[in-house]
């Protein structure tokens, strides 16, 4: 790539609310803009303001960086804005070399591109604006990502959550800090209604499973702002800064042990209580172990004592086993496809006779979810039997739960009337019972 150097007129153009964009002029004095407060988004924009200590006159201009949003600038004396500032717009050419080819030749095409350098800030009133004024504009190059990491050993968990700021703005000099986490956004209706905590926890791997499904969106009035402290952040487009906003001491780590009884394994659920005394918005948990990283989990925003999962693993410790019996009334069958002498739930002809036993090899006891998939009739809907009722019933699930302890293994067992006669996981099911 071959660049071009030359000192271009700066672009001439009108924005009614900012008044018009004028020719270059010498100005006296350029002063580059100092933030001393920058607002950071996760959705890379970037509040910066600063108090500006001398008079803005026309033979006087501030420099901002060239993904300023000319929109967004506003300058405050005395708490009134200043509607006549001079927004002007330095760039320049640069040749690019264009490849292409031709009829299977090779051919060399140069083009010019515009390229913003800066803009310079003024005002037209020959009364200059008094020093003391406040400056406000945002920029498209400064943004963040949040960062948990957990230390585990035992049953202890070490907590500390960072920012990964970038930055390929301007150069951030012991500036006031503060990191803002935007809210979910583009949840549809459906999805909110068929949200709940279980459903994330299904397999990712499995293609025939529903995925994961996020909670419900947060309103803009429940985003969390981050006090990061008076830091020097450097425009530099090849590194990212990493910087601390709290570290939590020791938290106990808890379990909560899931069956979903189409699998043939239990998941162990690991969660703590949130230690810190802010929100902890949805970010990316980095679990380390023994030195090494063992996995990483996408949280939930959880408030300040709120349960906060980890991440997933397996437990080897509690073995499950699942069968059903299908038996055909044909006595319903009969009377349904006679049509006369119908009676009501007639067409749910099948019944079908389920049983989960679950047994752990641990001598501690286990506080294990065992879980349902609701089944659901071509025609009609399933009619349940329950000799022990879930504990409860949300979105697509029935819910047991359970202390499982070595002497005493865990037997559920009930019914369903329904119009089909095989359901998808039955072939696990006869798997699992013939040990095979």
């Amino acid at each position: 790539m071959r660049s071009i150097k030359m000192i271009m007129p700066l672009s001439v153009f009108c924005l009614t609310s900012f008044g018009c964009l004028t020719d270059s002029q010498a100005f006296e004095n350029v002063m580059e803009s100092k933030p001393s407060v920058a607002i950071i988004s996760e959705n890379n924009s970037c509040m910066l303001s600063e108090t500006i200590h001398f008079d803005l006159g026309p033979e006087v201009a501030i420099k901002l960086p060239p993904d300023t949003d000319i929109k967004s600038i506003r300058i405050l004396s005395e708490g009134k804005e200043i509607k006549n500032k001079v927004i002007e717009k330095k760039t320049k050419l640069e040749a690019v070399d264009v490849e292409q080819k031709v009829n299977g030749e090779l051919v060399i095409t140069k083009k010019e591109n515009e390229i913003t350098e800066c803009y310079y800030l003024r005002v037209t009133s020959k009364l200059p604006v008094k020093s003391g004024f406040t400056l406000e504009y945002m920029v498209s190059g400064i943004s963040w990502q949040p960062s948990l990491t957990a230390t585990i050993a035992d049953d202890q968990a070490l907590l500390i959550f960072n920012a990964l700021v970038t930055n390929t703005s301007l150069d951030l000099n012991n500036t006031d800090i503060l990191l803002v986490s935007s809210p979910y956004k583009n949840i549809s209706e459906t999805e909110k209604n068929r949200s709940f905590h279980y459903d994330k926890h299904n397999i990712d791997q499995r293609p025939d499973k529903y995925a994961p499904i996020p909670p419900a969106p947060l309103s803009k009035r429940d985003q969390v702002i981050y006090k990061a402290g008076h830091l020097s952040i450097v425009n530099d487009k090849n590194s990212t800064t990493l910087v601390n906003i709290d570290t939590a001491s020791a938290t106990t780590l808890r379990h909560i042990y899931l069956w979903q009884t189409d699998d043939e394994f239990v998941r162990d659920i690991l969660f703590v209580k949130n230690p810190f005394p802010f929100t902890i918005c949805n970010t990316v948990n980095t679990i380390i172990h023994n030195g090494s990283v063992i996995d990483m989990y996408q949280t939930d925003w959880t408030a300040p004592g709120g349960d906060m999962v980890l991440y997933e693993d397996t437990e080897k410790n509690i073995q499950c086993e699942s069968s059903v019996e299908v038996v055909e009334d044909l006595e319903k069958k009969n009377r349904y496809h006679s049509r006369n002498v119908r009676e009501p739930g007639d067409e749910l002809y099948y019944n079908h006779s389920y049983e989960f036993s679950c047994f752990t090899a641990s001598d501690s006891k286990k506080d294990l979810h065992v879980v349902f998939k609701k089944k659901y009739g071509r025609w009609s809907k399933s009619i349940y039997h329950f000799e022990q009722e879930p504990k409860e019933s949300p979105s697509w699930w029935h819910i047991w739960e359970t202390e499982l302890t070595k002497r005493r293994p865990y037997i559920l067992k009930f019914n369903i009337d329904s119009d089909v006669e095989t359901f998808q996981e039955y072939k696990k099911y006869k798997r699992a019972l013939e040990g095979c």
